[in-house]
């Protein structure tokens, strides 16, 4: 009995040795990456959000387009997009429909977007649209000193900067037409997340000189 006892023992002491051998060969024909090896073979400008899994390309994307899944300077193609018309015959806005030139788009970064459209907005309509009984309540002369398209917790807000000719006869309802003017062009331009905008003269809201304020 204390034979097999012995025997046992020595099977088990060979085994266990065998084992580390084993163990050992593996450990250097496999070894662990070492950090700088990690650090390498990570992938380079993406950033993986949570917890949808979505990869996006970081390309100086801020840390709040990342957390709405967005990419301001990356916007899908577009060849047409609407500007903010009053339509004399009842007073209301009319979306009217403009095409960008033949073989161009408009520009894919949103605030050149934006840009691009009040541009547009501020020509007025064309002869055309005119005659169908559509105008523009945003008096001729006045330029865009300033756009800027802020990304904040709730989404997407533009912030423009008219020159004074905006001011021209302004009163309540001119401040509402012409505010109204641009928010529905704003809307074609196909800006994800969006949800506002801010029209300043001066550094001051345009609803400041429709209620009096000088």
């Amino acid at each position: 009995m204390k034979k097999i006892k012995n025997r046992n023992i020595v099977y088990i002491s060979v085994s266990l040795v065998l084992l580390y051998n084993i163990m050992f060969s593996m450990a250097k024909k496999y070894p662990l990456p070492t950090e700088e090896n990690v650090q390498q073979n990570k992938p380079q400008n993406v950033i993986q959000i949570n917890p949808t899994n979505v990869v996006v390309e970081q390309n100086n994307v801020s840390e709040k387009e990342l957390r709405h899944g967005i990419n301001l300077k990356s916007l899908p193609v577009k060849n047409d997009y609407k500007i903010g018309l009053v339509n004399l015959k009842n007073g209301l806005i009319a979306p009217t429909l403009r095409y960008v030139p033949a073989a161009e788009q408009m520009p894919s970064s949103a605030k050149e977007r934006v840009v691009y459209a009040i541009y547009e907005l501020l020509k007025g309509p064309s002869e055309e649209e005119k005659s169908k009984g559509y105008a523009s309540l945003i008096p001729e002369g006045t330029k865009l000193l300033n756009c800027e398209v802020v990304v904040d917790d709730f989404g997407v807000r533009v912030k423009l900067e008219f020159s004074e000719e905006i001011l021209k006869g302004i009163d309540e309802i001119k401040n509402v037409l012409i505010q109204d003017q641009i928010t529905y062009t704003l809307i074609s331009l196909d800006i994800p997340k969006i949800y506002g905008c801010d029209v300043y003269v001066k550094g001051k809201p345009l609803g400041y000189y429709a209620s009096g304020g000088r």
